[in-house]
């Protein structure tokens, strides 16, 4: 068992720093999560717009420089080429911390240091979907990551030096993806786990149940509904239109229904029943959309 102390960043002894910690539910492998924090290049096109730094025209080829290799992780500077050294510092260090850290220079000649998340995480949905592919294509295909995909030196580095590192510390972890080298998945997963945790988790706990309050979901902070679709424009432009189609839907198959039951011939009964069918189904389909936009995702072994 190692003796090292836990990692320490100094902004941590700062007087007016507070922190708190939730768990949230992924459909991908933590690897794919990290390899995707970890990665610059795709900032400018994956969260174009996402805040001020995330413009599409800016996606051009950066300069990395690894500076640190260790079994406890590694370290570097990366930019773009026209700054001609890396204005950002990042450290990886085991099992999953990550710090990147990007200097400033004012022209008054001081520094300025930004560190951590100063926006909502709304940006994981961006790339839920392809994220959640990839890791379908790792599972499936049960080779290296080095061939899946080619990792460029312009914009790929931190990803390679993440899985190169997973090469050589994999083999004391329950199953692992390297650059080079796989090790077969439990057949069992390790744990079966239906209940939350962490600070957020106790926080949601304590609001009225679900509904309780007059709105689709109580304030449960943890949740993706209020982590992410409440900021999007589109999300909730989408979810209002399928709560009116299902509305519609709804009152029209309630009314081919009350029409079936009050004629006596069964031919009209029959023409009638059809298109209440089709209507109840069509409803049910935009519940499951609603339902897709609004409900927490919990992986399927954790599902009692």
């Amino acid at each position: 068992m190692s003796t090292k102390k836990l990692p320490w960043f100094d902004i941590f002894a700062k007087p007016c720093f507070y922190d708190n910690s939730s768990v949230h539910e992924l459909p991908y492998d933590h690897s794919i999560l990290l390899e995707n924090l970890i990665d610059p290049a795709h900032l400018p096109i994956s969260h174009d717009r996402t805040d001020f730094s995330a413009k599409r025209e800016d996606a051009k080829p950066l300069v990395f420089d690894v500076t640190e290799r260790t079994n406890r992780g590694f370290a570097g500077t990366w930019g773009q080429e026209k700054d001609g050294k890396g204005s950002n510092v990042l450290r990886f260090d085991a099992t999953c911390v990550l710090q990147n850290i990007r200097e400033l220079w004012e022209r008054t000649g001081s520094y300025l240091y930004g560190s951590g998340m100063r926006i909502p995480a709304r940006y994981l949905k961006r790339t839920w979907g392809f994220l959640s592919s990839q890791n379908e294509v790792l599972m499936k295909k049960k080779v290296p990551t080095k061939e899946l995909y080619i990792n460029l030196k312009s914009s790929d580095t931190w990803v390679a030096e993440y899985r190169k590192w997973i090469d050589k510390v994999g083999h004391g972890m329950p199953y692992h993806f390297g650059h080079r080298t796989i090790s077969p998945l439990p057949k069992l997963p390790p744990v079966v786990e239906h209940a939350p945790a962490g600070l957020i988790a106790g926080l949601s706990a304590s609001y009225p149940a679900k509904g309780g309050i007059g709105t689709m979901h109580a304030p449960n902070l943890a949740n993706r509904y209020f982590r992410h679709v409440i900021h999007c424009r589109s999300c909730i432009k989408v979810i209002k239109s399928f709560q009116l189609w299902k509305n519609v839907l709804s009152g029209t198959a309630v009314a081919f229904t009350a029409l079936a039951i009050l004629v006596v011939s069964r031919q009209w009964k029959a023409v009638l029943l059809a298109p209440a069918a089709l209507c109840s189904a069509a409803a049910y389909a935009s519940l499951r959309a609603i339902q897709l936009n609004t409900n927490n995702f919990i992986r399927k072994h954790r599902r009692l």
